[in-house]
Order: C-alpha cells, then sequence, then structure tokens
C-alpha cells in the first residue's frame, strides 16, 4: 500500500457529488460520536487497482455485538436515546452510493480506537472516454401535467438517468413545478422525510429496494404517510 505522498495524478473511479456526500458523512460522523477533545484521522492509501479512504476517530467505536446491525435503515445502534441527534439512515445512504460506484465500506477498529470505516473505490482509468447521453424528450409533456396538479414540489426516485433526464425535460416548461431527482431509494426516503415533497414518483423496479418496499415505508412513516405516491413500470402509472 502507498499513502497519501504517493497518490499524485491518482484518480478514484467515483461521481465526484456523491463521493464528497459519503466523505462529509463519515467525517460528521466521527466529529459526532467523538469524546470531548477527541481527534479524527482521515487516511488515504492506494494499491495498484484500488483507493482506500480511511475515517476513523477517538470515540467508543461500535460494540461487537451491534457490529451486525450497521447499514440497517433507521438503526442508530442503541443510541437512540441519547442526546446526539441523527436519522440512522446516512450509513445506508453512504452504503448504497459507494456501491453504485464500484465501492464498497467496511468497519473495524481503528488506531485511534475508535470507530474506523474505511471507503474503498476502483482507480480511474483516465483515457477512458464517458458515454454520451441523449437528452432529446420524444413526449408531448401536456400528457403528464394532470398528475402535478395536487402539488408544486416533486421528488422523482428512479436509477434510470435516461429516464431522469426525460422527466426533467418533460417538465423544463412548467416553471411552478420544483423537480427533486434522487436515483437512489434511500436518498429519495431521507428526501421525503425531511423536505416533505406534495408529490413522490418513482420506478417500481428500483434497485437496493424495490419500489414498492419504498412505498410500503412512506405509508408507514407518519412523516411520509400522507404524501400522494405515483409508482410506474414501464410508462404505466398507478395513484397511491
Amino acid at each position: 500500500m502507498h499513502d497519501l505522498d504517493d497518490c499524485d495524478n491518482i484518480y478514484a473511479l467515483a461521481d465526484k457529488v456523491r463521493l464528497k456526500q459519503c466523505l462529509l458523512n463519515l467525517i460528521n460522523n466521527a466529529v459526532k460520536y467523538n469524546i470531548d477533545g477527541g481527534a479524527v484521522n482521515v487516511i488515504l492509501q492506494h494499491d495498484e487497482r484500488h483507493i482506500d479512504i480511511m475515517v476513523e476517530n477517538t470515540g467508543s467505536g461500535i460494540p461487537e455485538d451491534k457490529q451486525s446491525e450497521l447499514f440497517q435503515p433507521f438503526n442508530r445502534l442503541g443510541v437512540e436515546n441519547s442526546s446526539i441527534e441523527g436519522s440512522g439512515i446516512g450509513l445506508v445512504i453512504t452504503k448504497e452510493l459507494l456501491e453504485k460506484m464500484q465501492g464498497n465500506i467496511t468497519y473495524s477498529q481503528g488506531s485511534l480506537l475508535g470507530a474506523c470505516f474505511k471507503v474503498s473505490l476502483p482507480i480511474a482509468d483516465v483515457d477512458a472516454v464517458p458515454a454520451q447521453i441523449d437528452f432529446s424528450c420524444p413526449y408531448d409533456p401536456d400528457l403528464f401535467l394532470p398528475f402535478f396538479d395536487s402539488g408544486k414540489n416533486i421528488l422523482y426516485v428512479e436509477d434510470n438517468i435516461s429516464n431522469i433526464c426525460l422527466m426533467k425535460n418533460l417538465l423544463k416548461p412548467y416553471s411552478q413545478l420544483d423537480l427533486v431527482c434522487h436515483d437512489d431509494p434511500f436518498l429519495g426516503l431521507y428526501h421525503a422525510r425531511t423536505q416533505h415533497p406534495d408529490i413522490i414518483i418513482l420506478d417500481i423496479n428500483l434497485s437496493g429496494i424495490s419500489g414498492l418496499e419504498l412505498v410500503k415505508l412512506l405509508k408507514v412513516d407518519s412523516k411520509t404517510q400522507h404524501i400522494p405516491v405515483i409508482p410506474y413500470r414501464q410508462m404505466r402509472w398507478f395513484m397511491m
């Protein structure tokens, strides 16, 4: 393994915005679940194929009997009754995002004897050419407007980037509509719980969890159960 000094001209295969979101979440947790006056280390290493980023602190770590419950939605591992605020979904979102970027995240006890989360991502081929996406819109947006009469803030959960681009183009003529898109179901769930959109549109065939499972989570949560949900499959729409 090589350390930070040997990482010049080494790039991770990752989305810059999403990777930043993952690392900020881990660093925020390392600070939040630390002792007073404690330390946080961020360590960067790489080998021939992967870049590893370790975030560790001097906190009490995660008890061994709770480690199997890591990355479970809304599971705060016993600290939900403490004064430390949290949603119990940050690590779930981080794991999902990293896996979508062909990476992974693992937990261990760090050199500071607290918690240590290691993010591993493949090294990018800087000579690779990104695929081109067709942003044209072949549909009449007026066909979709009746779905949005009851609200202006729309959450769209879809993991197909072409469909996301299509939806953005469909609604572009309607400035009164505010569209927020998430390609990760757990990010969409977190947005719904914290931002309370007027309408949620989601694909039934999501990865990670299915759209129908996401609907169930939305409908049993007191913060989101009142929001109309429109699941669809291959442009067949259903109101729930």
